[in-house]
């Protein structure tokens, strides 16, 4: 479970590529995408990707699309159909990433009075993002 910060948004801690990203879950996104500082960080070729553009919530962007070899958040992983967006100058505060559908439509989800549950067929994700919690992860 994934319990929504104050202003509404889901943060939750994983993985790409075996690399530790905070993400901001984005069912309005449809790949998972991330700053360009991010991905440098992560050490993804992100300059040799197919550049193009895309529409955000924060109008249009210039982005870079290529592949990722995994998502995983806790003991659920996603391996297959993924492709990644770099996005210049994306500014998400409490992340370094958005998770999108690529990632989200592979698993199943739930949402009920503000918690959000992740799970696949073998696995149920579960995370409560408390005021402790958060303090904890500083």
């Amino acid at each position: 479970m994934i319990k929504a910060d104050r202003s509404g948004m889901y943060y939750v801690n994983g993985f790409v590529n075996g690399k530790p990203i905070r993400f901001l879950v984005d069912t309005g996104a449809s790949r998972c995408s991330m700053t360009d500082e991010k991905a440098d960080e992560i050490g993804l070729e992100w300059r040799n990707w197919r550049r193009g553009n895309s529409s955000t919530a924060g109008g249009p962007a210039e982005t870079w699309t290529g592949p990722l070899d995994s998502i995983r958040i806790g003991d659920i992983e996603v391996r297959t159909n993924l492709s990644g967006g770099v996005l210049l100058d994306m500014d998400l505060r409490k992340g370094d990433a958005l998770l999108g559908m690529n990632f989200l439509s592979q698993i199943e989800f739930t949402q009920d009075d503000g918690v959000l549950i992740l799970h696949d067929d073998s696995t149920f994700y579960e995370i409560t993002m408390s005021t402790q919690f958060l303090q904890a992860l500083r």
